[in-house]
C-alpha cells in the first residue's frame, strides 16, 4: 500500500484543433455568495457542475461562493457575521428548507438581514446592486428569476 501518490506526468487529452486561451475575467469583480440548504450544497445535483449556483455563475461569468449546508442552515447569527466580512457583490439567502416553520424564517432572515452593519447594510453600502445586470444576462439564454 503506498502512503504517499505522486504525479509525474500530467497529460490532456483534446482535439488536435483545440486552442487553450487565457479564461476572461470574471462579469463582476467581486463573488456572490449563496447561502443555504443541501440544495445550495449540490447534495442533489447529479454532478457538481450541475448545481444551480455553477449553472447561473457558469453561464453569466461570475464567481461564486458556495455556503450550502446540508440540514444546518438555519440562519445562524454567528455565520451571517462571519458572511459580512467577505468582499462580495451580492448575496443569495436560501435556506428556507432547513427552517422548521415560517415563523423561524422570518425571524432569522430579519435577524441576519437586519443586525447592525450585517449583510444587507454591507451590500447595500459597499455591494453592487446586480439583480438587472443578472436578469439581463439571464434573460438571454431564456431563464427567468421570478
Amino acid at each position: 500500500m503506498l502512503s504517499r501518490a505522486f504525479i509525474i506526468h500530467h497529460h490532456l487529452l483534446c482535439k488536435l484543433s483545440a486552442e487553450i486561451i487565457e479564461a476572461p475575467d470574471y462579469s463582476l469583480k467581486k463573488p456572490i455568495v449563496f447561502y443555504g440548504s443541501s440544495i445550495t450544497q449540490g447534495g442533489c445535483a447529479s454532478r457538481p457542475g450541475n448545481i444551480y449556483q455553477n449553472v447561473v455563475c457558469r453561464r453569466t461569468n461570475i464567481d461564486y461562493i458556495n455556503l450550502g449546508f446540508s440540514g444546518c442552515a438555519k440562519g445562524e447569527i454567528s455565520v451571517a457575521e462571519a458572511i459580512a466580512t467577505l468582499d462580495l457583490a451580492a448575496f443569495v439567502m436560501d435556506y428556507d428548507h432547513n427552517a422548521p416553520n415560517a415563523e423561524h424564517l422570518a425571524k432569522k432572515a430579519a435577524a441576519v438581514l437586519d443586525m447592525e452593519n450585517g449583510i444587507l447594510d454591507k451590500i447595500l453600502k459597499e455591494g453592487t446592486y446586480v439583480r438587472p445586470w443578472v436578469d439581463e444576462k439571464l434573460a438571454a439564454i431564456g431563464c427567468e428569476i421570478e
